[in-house]
Formats: C-alpha cells, structure tokens, sequence
C-alpha cells in the first residue's frame, strides 16, 4: 500500500518517517536585514513570498552552543488581521564557570540557527531576533544541574525558514575552543590567521 502524503488528499501515519529533536545549535546576536538581502527559493520576498527556504544569505559568524535539552516550538496565531509565529527555543548550558556569562546574552537581541536530526537548518528570529532569558542555578543535591536554562524567543510573520546554503553563507566561530585556549594561556588565529585577543 502507498503512502498518501500529498497535502490535497490528507495525510496517514504510514507516511511518518522524520525524527524529532536538534543535533546542533548557533546563536548569532540579531541585525536587520532588508529583504532584498535575503534569498527565498532564488528569488527575493517580494518576489517570491511563499518561499520557506532561503537560499541566499549574507556572509555570518555564528556561535557553537555546546546545549543539551535543546528544544523548539512555534505556533501560529491570527493577530490584527495577519499571521504572527511564536518561536520558542530553549537549552540547558550544563557548566557553571566565569568565562561562560551566560547572562551577558540578556544584553541584547539574538537569531538563532539548529540542526535537526532529519538534516535540516532552520533559523529563529530573521526579521525581528530573539528576546533572550536566563535561568541560572546550582541546585541542591549532588546530582543536580550546575548551570543555565536559556530560552530565545521570537515574533516573526512566517515559520523558522529552511537554511539551504548554511555551509556556505555561515562561519562557525566555537567559543568553547576559545574560552579553552584562554584557559591554557594560548592564542586563537582566525581563518586569515589574524589573532584574536583573550
């Protein structure tokens, strides 16, 4: 028997063969982008405002985030006549040491990209970033969490957008190999071998 996944014609449950959960996580802290800067399907929003991939984005250094508990919803609502998404993401930092600050991403806006486990990047908070909260603690008992709950959430007018050209429009900076340099006394060279002061 064949699968009927074809969005006219329904949907049945021989057709599940994603996986839920996120394998990896960047954080970049948030800039308005005009709309012609940004591809959709090949062509700008305007366009081509059905598009729910981008395939054009501007050069970006993007921030590893070493989480667990990584998740993320979004729902839709009517509101003053259009459609606003509410894009929640949350993640448990598991470490508590000075160089990690956590609280320092309050200070300001943020976008946010995750790999999930069927392949896919997405990015949170394109158009207006993320409003971000951190909830920070050490527990009681040995075996509680010594760290930071972060959650990232955003207002947008359309979905998290698939990323289909991350490997070639993002830079991925790791600030764990950083904080680890510093703690070792070494230094850090970009790509074009200019040093990053730590």
């Amino acid at each position: 028997m064949s699968s009927n996944c074809n969005i006219d014609n329904g949907f049945t449950e021989s057709c599940k063969t994603q996986q839920g959960g996120i394998n990896k996580l960047y954080l970049f802290p948030y800039v308005k982008y005009g709309v012609s800067q940004v591809l959709f399907g090949g062509s700008s929003k305007v366009s081509n405002p059905d598009a729910q991939n981008i395939t054009s984005f501007p050069n970006t250094t993007i921030y590893t985030y070493e989480a667990v508990n990584i998740s993320y919803t979004e729902n839709a609502t009517v509101s003053n006549g259009g459609i606003e998404w509410s894009q929640n993401l949350s993640f448990t930092l598991p470490r508590s040491f000075p160089l990690l600050n956590a609280f320092k991403l309050m200070y300001q806006d943020y976008s946010a990209v995750f790999l999930d486990r069927n392949g896919n990047y997405r990015i949170i908070g394109l158009w207006n970033g993320g409003e971000v909260a951190v909830n920070a603690g050490a527990g009681g008992n040995k075996g509680d969490m010594n760290g930071s709950t972060v959650t990232l959430k955003a207002k947008e007018d359309n979905q998290a957008y698939f990323l289909d050209n991350f490997n070639t429009d993002f830079f991925i900076f790791d600030p764990l190999e950083a904080i680890m340099l510093q703690e070792n006394g070494g230094e850090l060279l970009q790509e074009n071998q200019s040093k990053i002061n730590l």
